[in-house]
């Protein structure tokens, strides 16, 4: 059973390495769209700072001004101190970027080639127990490797169900940014005939609450995917809402632009159902396997029940 031991502890290591890999890809992406911004900004700071120092240091109006008035040195003195502080904290933060955003390229490239681990491990169980199964030596991890099976299953339906309230969360979000969109669409068809600001107002509030639901969708897609993503099913979603234009509806407010909220509200409706479809699609691949599972796991708790 020497070889099976070790390709089981090997497997197993592999198994737990993903479960800590999945949400620690997930906080350096969070982290990566955080500090990228915050670099921009620093970038811009230090570069203006640098100028701001060049500018006294050659003969510039601002340079011979502060020549005149006698207090060029202190102003160096001072704008060069301020330049090298907003240097320093733009190369920390661009240390601090490198070695996130080098992290997880390693991450990522690390879970995918664990991509089929669980499936591996589960499969050298199944070997085992098929062996024990075929001698009449008794076998002290017997019953242990039915346990980790049962173990197995158990999470996995565990997730699974987790993952259906996800789902479920997610399609009323959907539906509700649905009506937001329809609403907006009554009262951009009204604009059409009758405009007017309160049609305008109207209609960018049910906008407005319809970004926020996105932005709630969203969290909820980005919640399913890390869920199951040791399952081995695919998200892919993108969803979104087209651009609106409330400055030049309230500039311009013709037919034209009317016209052209209309196409966007309908553009976006399309996105929405589009996601709904492919979150109901998971939502039965994911029922599918837990029948599979569950099946699975009767079968082994009746084998475990045998053996005590």
């Amino acid at each position: 059973m020497t070889y099976y031991d070790e390709k089981l502890r090997v497997l197993q290591e592999r198994v737990q390495r993903k479960a800590y890999l999945i949400p620690r890809v997930e906080e350096l992406k969070k982290q990566k769209k955080e500090l990228a911004p915050k670099l921009k900004v620093l970038e811009i700071y230090a570069h203006n700072e640098s100028v701001d120092v060049e500018n006294l240091e050659s003969k510039t109006l601002t340079s011979i001004f502060y020549d005149i008035i006698g207090k060029k040195e202190e102003k160096l003195e001072k704008e060069r101190a301020e330049a090298k502080d907003w240097i320093l904290k733009r190369d920390t933060a661009k240390r601090e970027l490198d070695d996130v955003e080098n992290e997880l390229e390693s991450g990522e490239r690390e879970l995918a080639s664990l991509v089929n681990c669980e499936e591996e491990y589960m499969d050298m169980l199944d070997k085992r127990l098929d062996l024990i199964r075929k001698t009449d030596i008794v076998d002290v991890d017997y019953g242990a490797i039915l346990l980790e099976k049962i173990s197995f299953c158990d999470n996995k339906i565990q997730k699974i169900n987790e993952a259906c309230e996800i789902i479920e969360n997610a399609v009323n979000i959907s539906n509700e940014t649905i009506d937001e969109l329809n609403s907006a669409e009554r009262w951009g068809e009204f604009d059409m005939f009758e405009r007017g600001k309160i049609a305008d107002i109207k209609k960018y509030d049910h906008i407005g609450n319809a970004e926020t639901l996105l932005f709630n969708l969203k969290k909820e897609i980005s919640k399913l995917k890390i869920q199951i993503e040791d399952i081995n099913i695919v998200v892919d979603i993108d969803v979104g809402l087209s651009e609106f234009s409330d400055t030049s509806d309230w500039i311009f407010d013709n037919i034209f632009t009317a016209s052209n909220f209309l196409d966007n509200v309908d553009a976006s409706k399309q996105s929405v159902r589009k996601a709904i479809e492919q979150i109901k699609r998971i939502k039965t691949s994911l029922e599918n396997l837990k029948d599979e599972k569950a099946i699975e796991l009767t079968k082994l708790q009746k084998e475990y029940e045998v053996l005590k």
